[in-house]
């Protein structure tokens, strides 16, 4: 009984045109999200590999000192 209650609700739901709509702007508005999240994680990566690398530059080219001063 309530698997047949289920199943006509379920279907009322699919054939309705509003749930078409939704389910277009859900899947619209999640793969906007995704993509400027990966954007935002491929720009920040690479500033990051880049401070890397200016820290290491600055850590080599600082010259000898002497290690008790």
């Amino acid at each position: 009984m309530i698997a047949k209650i289920t199943q006509k609700e379920f279907t009322e739901i699919v054939r309705d045109g509003r749930y078409r709509w939704m389910a277009s702007i859900i899947f619209v508005l999640l793969t906007v999200s995704i993509l400027t999240g990966w954007h935002h994680y491929a720009n920040v990566s690479r500033e990051h590999k880049l401070a890397q690398e200016a820290q290491r530059n600055l850590w080599l080219g600082q010259g000898e000192k002497n290690p008790h001063s």
